[in-house]
This record gives C-alpha cells, sequence and structure tokens, in this order.
C-alpha cells in the first residue's frame, strides 16, 4: 500500500474532519507536514477526499454518502472579467488555492521528475547530509548540475568552494547569506554567479528554509508584480536571495497560499512559468 492510499484509509477508519497533521502523527511520527501535503491534494482532486480551507490549519474527511464533490475551478467568464489591467494574461489565472492544486496534481504525474527529486532526497538526506568531506560534496554538486543543467563548467571547483565555506552550522540554522557566498565562485580572476544553483544546493539540504529560484519562477513573480503589486522590487533584486526569499513570503501572504511550504510553492510557480512563458526557440 503506497503512502497515498494509507492516508486514504487512514481517512475512511477514522470518518472524522482531520488535520494534515493528525494524520502525520497517526501514521507517520517524526515526520513533518510536507510529507503528506502533496499526497492529500491529490485525493482531495481525485474526489476521494474533501479539504476544508475555510478553518485554519485546514481539514480533509471522506466525502459524505451522494455528496457532489467537483473540484473548484475558474469559468472562462470569471477569468475574462478579472481582465482589468494592462499586460494581465487571459491564459492566465490569478494565484489561488484551487490553482496551485491543479498544478500540484501536475506535478505527480510527472514520473520523471518525481523519481528525480526522490533520488536527490535520498542523496541529500541519507546517503551525503553532511559537507565536511569534499567527495561527498562533489557527488551531490555533480548530480545537481546533470539533472537541473545548471551549466556547472567545472563541478570540482565548485565542490571545493563550498567545501571550503564550511556551511553546515549555517544550512542548518537557515541563514539567507549561504546562498549568495556559495554562488559567487573565482574562475582564473573572474567571477562567475551560480545563483539558481546555489539556491537548489540549499534547498535540497533544507528544502523548507530555503526556496529555489529559477528563471520560470523569476517570470512568474514579475508578471503578478506587473498585474497586482504585491511587493516592491526590482528586476535584479531577485538575484539577492534574501530579497528573494522576502518577495515569496509576500506572494504567499498577498495570495493566500500560506498554506503550501517552500517546497510545494516552488513546483507550482516553477510549472506555471514552464506552462505560460515557455521560452521560443528559432
Amino acid at each position: 500500500m503506497g503512502i497515498k492510499e494509507e492516508i486514504y484509509d487512514f481517512c475512511v477508519k477514522q470518518n472524522r474532519a482531520l488535520t494534515a497533521r493528525d494524520v502525520v502523527e497517526a501514521l507517520y511520527p517524526g515526520k513533518t507536514q510536507p510529507y503528506v501535503n502533496s499526497y492529500i491534494t491529490t485525493l482531495v482532486y481525485e474526489h476521494k477526499l474533501v479539504r476544508d480551507d475555510t478553518v485554519k490549519p485546514y481539514k480533509i474527511r471522506v466525502p459524505f454518502e451522494g455528496e457532489n464533490v467537483v473540484a473548484k475551478k475558474y469559468s472562462k467568464d470569471i477569468r475574462q472579467s478579472t481582465i482589468k489591467k494592462k499586460g494581465m494574461r487571459e491564459d492566465i489565472c490569478r494565484p489561488c488555492k484551487e490553482e496551485a492544486e491543479k498544478y500540484l496534481l501536475g506535478w505527480n504525474k510527472l514520473d520523471n521528475y518525481v523519481m528525480q527529486e526522490k533520488a536527490l532526497d535520498k542523496l541529500f538526506f541519507y546517503t551525503y547530509p553532511n559537507n565536511k568531506d569534499i567527495e561527498d560534496i562533489l557527488v551531490k554538486v555533480s548530480t545537481l548540475n546533470d539533472f537541473y543543467s545548471t551549466n556547472i563548467f567545472s563541478a570540482y571547483a565548485v565542490a571545493k568552494h563550498i567545501w571550503e565555506l564550511n556551511i553546515d552550522e549555517r544550512l542548518e540554522v537557515g541563514d539567507e547569506s549561504l546562498v549568495n557566498d556559495i554562488a559567487l565562485i573565482n574562475f582564473n580572476g573572474k567571477t562567475k554567479n551560480f545563483y539558481s544553483f546555489a539556491t537548489k544546493y540549499c534547498s535540497h539540504h533544507r528544502p523548507y528554509d530555503y526556496a529555489i529560484y529559477d528563471s520560470y519562477v523569476d517570470k512568474v513573480l514579475k508578471y503578478f508584480r506587473n498585474i497586482d503589486r504585491f511587493a516592491e522590487f526590482e528586476d535584479e533584486e531577485l538575484k539577492n536571495y534574501s530579497k528573494f526569499h522576502k518577495v515569496l513570503k509576500e506572494f504567499q501572504k498577498f495570495y493566500n497560499l500560506e498554506i503550501y511550504d517552500l517546497k510545494l510553492l516552488d513546483r507550482y510557480l516553477w510549472q506555471l512559468g514552464k506552462d505560460k512563458f515557455q521560452k521560443k526557440y528559432k
């Protein structure tokens, strides 16, 4: 029985409204709530569970007999009625829980990315959780570079740079300045900025403390800044990790998406960006 099936079976047996924490503590003691969030989201979109977001923390339950359970969607008329501001696109819905869950459900169907993330979790959490040995760091740098195509042209030089920074204690406390320290590397007198890679390296050690930056997330944040003014920032400020992290928090709060941790938020934003802001090649 898989995790999703275990959660559903538990909810059926309990026959009452439960929080995600109730599920974690009963089935997976020692795990944090994000461990079950994506599975709950899938069950909700499969209409096997109903989620009540009018209470905090949200609660889930098995549908009543005969209850008509339909996942909420924006109708075309509603979406078009919101198009009031210059630059707003018809094909992009404003961020909301329904939109986030739609993309999170889509993530669970991307077998290559799901398995890739599981492999990275095993590597970063269990096989090489620390950064004391340069050999361990080199394996992690090379794997991230391969999976994410981060264009690290000298994995050894990057690994040596991370090893010299002695990062474990800073990771443990969620030191935001660490990302930019990892990103800036000197190659033969020239400084390279591997910012996106640095966010990924930190995030895969501490996924609920560090957010991932990439070009798709960048485009989504700038688009909704221009439309809704959810935060004030210059384009280049997203390359400063402390500012980027703050902007994400403001995005969560403005669109009432605070129930999603940084990992889930990244999956939503990345897929939205990939879907709506795909690069066009000649």
